[in-house]
C-alpha cells in the first residue's frame, strides 16, 4: 500500500483556484469533517487550514462552487468516451483537467459552468439532488456531478493502492468555462439517455390512496436480503455509494438496503422488495396490480427471505384510481399479465417501502 501524504498542498492549491476543499478519510471516499455547511458557502484559508490534514488520504472537491462541475464515467476502461465527450464540449484531447480514478476503471473531466441548466433537458437521479446521470456508450454509467456533491480529486489515495492521478499532468489554471447547452449535448452525446416517463404533457396521479399506518409486509421486507438477491439476479460488481449501492454493469441499478427501495435509470422502473423480485421475473412487464404477477412475486420473495407469504393482493387489495391527463379515470383490476388487444395498459405506480404511493 502506498504511504500517505502530506494533502495539505494539495487542499491550499484546489482552494486558490476557487472551489472548496475536503479532506478524506484513507482508504475511503467519506470526508473526515461535516462537509454540508460548505455546500453553499465559500471556505476561508482558515476554513480549509483547520480540517484535520494530518493522516488524510485523500482529497474532495466540491461540485458547484464557483461554478465547477465533474463529469464522472464509470466502469470506463478505454478513452474513447472521454475523448468524445471533450470534443463535444470544445476542449482539446490533452485538456489539462482529466482525471484517471485511482480504480483505473474511471475517467473524471473537471469544467466550470453557470447555472443553471435548462429545466429537464438532463435524467436527475431521483434521491441525490444536483447529480444527473445516465447509462454510457460502451461504458456503464455517466455521472454530471453538478452541485451539492463532491468528488475525489488527485492525489488521493484509492483501497486499490493507486492514486487518482491528472492524465496530462498538474493543471495551472482553474477548469475552462464552458456554456450550459455545450455540457448537455456532450451528456447526451455519449450516454444512452432512458425516455423520460410519463411521457410530456401526461400527468400520472392516484387519487385516494391514504397513508397506511401498517403494512402487511413488513416483515418480508425487513428480513429480505437486497443486496444477496441482487447477485444472483444482476452479477457484476457492487459500489457503496453511501446509502445506495450500485450495480455495475446493469443499466445504473441503484439499490437502497437501509429503505428497502432500488431504481433502474436505463429501465426507469423501482419500487420497493416486491418490485426487485418481480422486475427479476418478469422484466419491464412487470405490474403488480396484475393479481397472477403479484401474487407469484410475493410468494418468491416470501421464500427467499424465509418468511411466511402475507396477503398476496396489490396493494392491499385496494383500487388505485388514476388520473390521466386532468380527467380521473378507473381501470378495473386485470388478472391476465397481457393488455386486451386494442389497449394500453395503465402506468405502474409502485407503493414504497413504508405501503405508500409515490407520485410519478
Amino acid at each position: 500500500m502506498a504511504p500517505l501524504l502530506d494533502l495539505y498542498p494539495w487542499g491550499r492549491f484546489y482552494h486558490r483556484l476557487g472551489t472548496n476543499v475536503l479532506a478524506l478519510a484513507p482508504h475511503t471516499k467519506k470526508p473526515i469533517d461535516r462537509w454540508k455547511g460548505w455546500q453553499d458557502r465559500r471556505q476561508t484559508p482558515a476554513n480549509l487550514a483547520a480540517q484535520p490534514w494530518r493522516g488524510a488520504g485523500g482529497v474532495g472537491l466540491l461540485s458547484g462552487i464557483d461554478d465547477w462541475r465533474v463529469f464522472d464515467f464509470d466502469h470506463c476502461s478505454a478513452f474513447d468516451a472521454v475523448a468524445a465527450l471533450l470534443a463535444e464540449l470544445g476542449l482539446p484531447t490533452d485538456y489539462a483537467w482529466v482525471v484517471q480514478s485511482g480504480s483505473r476503471q474511471g475517467w473524471h473531466v473537471w469544467v466550470r459552468c453557470p447555472a443553471p441548466l435548462p429545466a429537464g433537458a438532463l435524467p436527475a437521479r431521483r434521491r441525490t439532488a444536483g447529480v444527473f446521470f445516465a447509462p454510457g456508450q460502451g461504458f456503464d454509467h455517466l455521472e454530471l456531478r453538478w452541485e451539492h456533491c463532491y468528488t475525489v480529486a488527485p492525489p488521493s489515495l484509492h483501497p486499490s493502492g493507486h492514486r487518482y492521478r491528472f492524465v496530462h499532468g498538474r493543471p495551472t489554471t482553474a477548469p475552462t468555462g464552458v456554456s450550459p447547452e455545450r455540457v448537455v449535448a456532450a451528456f447526451h452525446a455519449v450516454t444512452r439517455t432512458p425516455p423520460r416517463s410519463p411521457a410530456p404533457g401526461l400527468t400520472v396521479r392516484p387519487h385516494g390512496v391514504p397513508r397506511r399506518s401498517s403494512d402487511p409486509f413488513r416483515t418480508l421486507k425487513v428480513q429480505f436480503d437486497m443486496l444477496g438477491f441482487a447477485r444472483q439476479h444482476w452479477p457484476g460488481p457492487m459500489v457503496d455509494e453511501g446509502e445506495d449501492v450500485r450495480v455495475l454493469g446493469h443499466g445504473g441499478l441503484l439499490l437502497n438496503p437501509e429503505r428497502g427501495i432500488w431504481h433502474c435509470f436505463q429501465e426507469h422502473i423501482g419500487g420497493d422488495v416486491i418490485d426487485l423480485v418481480g422486475y427479476a421475473r418478469y422484466g419491464t412487464a412487470w405490474d403488480r396490480r396484475q393479481r397472477g404477477m403479484f401474487r407469484t412475486a410475493v410468494q418468491e420473495a416470501a421464500a427467499f427471505a424465509g418468511v411466511p407469504g402475507t396477503g398476496l393482493a396489490p396493494s392491499g387489495s385496494r383500487h388505485i384510481p388514476i388520473s390521466i391527463a386532468g380527467r380521473p379515470r378507473s381501470d378495473p383490476m386485470n388478472t391476465d399479465p397481457v393488455a386486451p388487444q386494442g389497449r394500453t395498459p395503465g402506468p405502474t405506480v409502485p407503493p414504497d417501502s413504508g405501503g405508500r404511493h409515490f407520485l410519478l
